[in-house]
């Protein structure tokens, strides 16, 4: 007997999904769903592989982007389905249980901080979700002149890099800078 288990959760399955407490508990779920198999089933020489890309071009990624509060996912910008295939491949070949496909623009960087020091990193994504509440008010908000004047001093901050998600220019860098304090 024997084979082999491949099991695609999600990078929110190890860190978390700002706005979606069930995309985050399931992508748990799932993580823990892969560790138990991989315990109770190595002896029946059965292998498992918990895939946790960060964010994939699909069309629910495309759909999720339209969310203030699922941006987080693809800050690091979006996987081609192809790249996270190719390195799921290679970690079932490889033997290894995880699989963090992105190489230095995956997971593993923040999993890395959230497992140094994990009442910083919390404390870097209540920041970072502040930042994202306090900027989701003001583009709703009813003054369109203010909302420009952000916008604004935002892309004068970011200099060349314009990538914009949705009027949220700003949200790759402060990440950076909050979950680096």
């Amino acid at each position: 007997g024997g084979g082999a288990l491949l099991i695609t959760a999600s990078a929110a399955g190890l860190l978390q999904q700002l706005g979606s407490a069930p995309y985050s508990v399931t992508k748990h779920a799932a993580v823990g769903l892969a560790e138990w198999l991989s315990v109770s089933h190595a002896h029946q020489n059965i292998s498992v592989v918990c895939v946790c890309p960060q964010g994939v071009r699909t069309k629910m990624a495309e759909h999720m982007m339209q969310s203030d509060a699922a941006r987080a996912a693809g800050l690091d910008g979006l996987l081609e389905p192809e790249t996270v295939a190719e390195d799921a491949l290679d970690c079932l070949a490889q033997g290894r249980f995880l699989c963090m496909p992105g190489g230095d623009k995956g997971p593993a960087r923040h999993v890395e901080k959230k497992a140094a020091d994990r009442e910083r990193w919390i404390g870097g994504m209540r920041r970072l979700q502040e930042v994202q509440l306090g900027w989701n008010a003001l583009c709703d908000s009813s003054l369109p002149a203010l909302r420009g004047l952000a916008a604004l001093q935002i892309l004068r901050l970011e200099g060349n890099r314009l990538e914009a998600l949705h009027g949220l220019p700003s949200l790759p860098r402060l990440q950076e800078l909050h979950l680096a304090h």
